[in-house]
């Protein structure tokens, strides 16, 4: 059993509460892009989604400390963080980093959540936009029909260019 109060379990205390305050932060910027994208604040979105960037590193690097950390606990491999808690630490300690550690669990489902949400959100925007632009191109091509020689139509398009350059402007 690690002694109570020792320098692995402040470490891990300190550790635990910088990733989550960090998840509670990637949250809420995601919540704030996306209602950003659906309000179509374009430059707000670029913002965000650079913090967003920042923040997920902030985060990777908590995370390998933590990872680190229990690296330092006996018989650590191939254990979740609650169970080398329960395991190796002081009951005081167990009371003082079991709620961290649950919470952080939960911080860490709620972000995938909102980020499978956000990715979805994302992708149909950018559709929606692709689909935007693909109706804007197909009305700038001359589309030819032909048959093929098995009797079905065989469509094909061509850039017409600049609409006025056919256009006689004196008569």
């Amino acid at each position: 059993m690690i002694e109570r109060n020792s320098r692995l379990v402040r470490e891990l205390d300190s550790v635990l509460r910088e990733e989550l305050r960090l998840q509670k932060e990637y949250a809420e910027i995601l919540n704030e892009e996306r209602t950003s994208i659906t309000t179509f604040k374009a430059e707000k979105v670029q913002s965000l989604s650079e913090k967003r960037e920042v923040l997920s590193e902030t985060i990777k690097r908590a995370a390998e400390k933590r990872a680190e950390l229990m690296a330092m606990f006996p018989e650590h491999q191939g254990k979740r963080l609650s169970e080398l808690i329960r395991a190796h630490c002081h009951p005081v300690d167990q009371e003082r980093l079991m709620p961290l550690a649950d919470a952080l669990k939960l911080a860490v489902q709620n972000t995938k959540s909102l980020s499978t949400e956000f990715k979805q959100l994302a992708s149909f925007s950018l559709n929606l936009v692709n689909g935007a632009l693909s109706i804007l191109w197909s009305a700038t091509q001359n589309v030819t029909r032909s048959y093929t020689p098995n009797g079905k139509i065989k469509e094909s398009a061509h850039s017409s260019g600049n609409r006025q350059a056919g256009v006689l402007k004196e008569a």
